[in-house]
């Protein structure tokens, strides 16, 4: 059996959008976030913007470097394509400073077809090793060993 999974998508801030004294923070903690998703940042166009950066641009607040994208539309949709650590900011005067920011992780998406085994789990002989169970993940994030 093979379920199709969508992505989910995110208005940043909930009903308080991207705007400043909100703990957004907080906010991307409440959520699990997968390849695919889409963050949505809905603000005045000229108050706010959004800047995709990396960790020493979101710590630092300087975006003379370390910028990977930059959005400036009022209702910016950016998806998150790649797994692993995505930090955001605004960049008008002294409000990333002032909190304006965020990061999140983004997982891999799970694949729920199941063709053998229970939970995912498919077993592999190996000639002479024994069996490798791995687990149906995209990617494929883990192998065990075992040795009879």
């Amino acid at each position: 059996m093979s379920h199709h999974i969508e992505a989910a998508e995110y208005i940043v801030g909930d009903g308080d959008g991207w705007t400043q004294a909100v703990n957004y923070q907080r906010w991307s903690e409440q959520h699990t976030f997968y390849a695919g998703d889409v963050l949505v940042f809905i603000y005045v166009p000229g108050q706010h913007n959004t800047y995709e950066v990396n960790e020493d641009t979101y710590r630092t607040c300087n975006t003379s470097q370390g910028v990977v994208a930059t959005y400036y539309s009022g209702h910016d949709q950016v998806t998150l394509n790649e797994t692993g650590d995505h930090w955001f900011l605004c960049n008008i005067q002294d409000h990333c400073k002032g909190g304006m920011k965020f990061g999140v992780k983004v997982e891999a998406i799970m694949n729920t077809s199941q063709t053998s085994g229970s939970m995912g789990f498919t077993p592999t002989s190996i000639g002479g090793w024994g069996w490798v169970w791995t687990f149906d993940l995209v990617p494929l994030v883990g192998l065990f060993m075992l040795n009879y």
